[in-house]
């Protein structure tokens, strides 16, 4: 089909398969509280999808804009099916969980209000980020942001928690400010 944008604010569930055969979708906003795998309705129509806007999503669960394999050397590789994912919204997002963006590539900036906790590899592998921010944010999990050597800046000024290996190969990070911070794990 050539339907490119989907609209549906008050949209509060939806199919995996919702979406099947729309393969030029490029922006989408809809009304999900809670986003999972189960219930992510654009995984057909991932590879033209530019911006998603979920207005109403308080938590992003595990690996929703992920996928990952073990090899049968044990090796982990994570994946994102979204290459052209530039823009996310998620105003009422409060935990972005474990490998959540892991790998979306083309990702430049987030702006995550109401985030409280980042988990594990959320934002690993993100090759073009170069700005987050987290105003009220106050665990960044380990490995949330590794690899990311884009990164500039990631703005949480209320953050107690670092994890181990959070900034690991972020090599132009130019500042951490965390003055509330009590714990920072090693190799963060």
């Amino acid at each position: 089909t050539s339907l490119d944008t989907v609209y549906l604010p008050e949209c509060t569930t939806a199919s995996t398969t919702a979406f099947t055969g729309c393969k030029n979708i490029t922006n989408a906003t809809i009304g999900l509280t809670e986003l999972t795998i189960a219930n992510f309705p654009f995984k057909v129509a991932s590879s033209t999808i530019t911006e998603l806007h979920f207005p109403n999503c308080t938590t992003i669960v595990d690996s929703v804009f992920c996928h990952y394999s073990s090899s049968s050397n044990g090796v982990v590789t994570y994946t994102s099916p979204y290459p052209n994912l530039t823009i996310v919204d998620f105003p009422l997002c409060t935990v972005v969980g474990e490998s959540a963006f892991n790998g979306c590539s083309n990702l430049n900036y987030i702006d995550f209000p109401l985030c409280t906790d980042i988990k594990y590899r959320a934002f690993a592998a993100c090759d073009n980020l170069e700005f987050a921010r987290f105003p009220v944010c106050n665990k960044i999990g380990g490995n949330a942001f590794t690899g990311d050597e884009c990164l500039k800046s990631v703005y949480a000024p209320l953050c107690s928690y670092i994890g181990s290996n959070a900034f690991y190969n972020c090599s132009n990070l130019t500042s951490v400010n965390y003055p509330y911070c009590t714990h920072i794990g090693s190799y963060a």
